[in-house]
């Protein structure tokens, strides 16, 4: 869950990422150096601005993915910097965020081989008093448009594609509700 808190705080982002420690087989760095692909965040900084520990889960390479660049700097920015807006405006927002593979075998990367995405998504539950509302994203890994526009659906558009079911801990009238309306 996110929070006004959680986005507004003044931890300043690490440029160090580090290996987990629990980990035997965990990409580094390197394992992107010499690739057309970037360390994507899959947790953002600006969701971790509230607490040092966050910020150090943050630039875990467990939380790292191989992301197009353009994609990078262009619609995974926005979108996450849209999100962390709606946190500061309302009571609480839970983002769920994921990779879709779809080629068989994926793509490898680094001496680690570590599978590329061949998209990334994005489901976004949020609540303002009794009201909630949710939308779902799926950006394929490529330089393309940043009209976020064009890669938003209903919830449950987008719970095909993976084979999550998201909500499910809702009521089935507040599930079935939210996960349809495209708001």
């Amino acid at each position: 869950t996110l929070t006004k808190e959680d986005v507004s705080g003044l931890h300043p982002p690490s440029i160090m990422f580090h290996k987990d420690s629990l980990e035997t087989m965990c990409a580094s760095e390197t394992d992107y150096g010499n690739y057309s692909y970037t360390l994507g965040l899959m947790k953002p900084r600006s969701s971790a601005r509230n607490s040092r520990v966050e910020m150090e889960q943050v630039h875990n390479m467990l939380n790292i993915v191989p992301m197009n660049l353009e994609l990078s700097r262009g619609s995974w920015r926005i979108l996450d910097n849209m999100i962390a807006g709606w946190a500061v405006i309302f009571d609480s927002v839970f983002v769920v965020t994921g990779t879709i593979f779809e080629q068989n075998p994926p793509e490898l990367v680094g001496d680690a081989k570590v599978n590329v995405p061949d998209k990334f998504f994005k489901v976004v539950l949020v609540r303002n008093g009794l009201d909630l509302g949710a939308i779902g994203f799926v950006i394929p890994n490529k330089a393309e448009s940043n009209n976020l526009h064009q890669y938003s659906m209903p919830v449950d558009s987008l719970e095909n594609l993976p084979g999550y079911n998201f909500f499910s801990e809702l009521p089935d009238y507040l599930e079935g509700d939210t996960e349809s309306l495209f708001k």
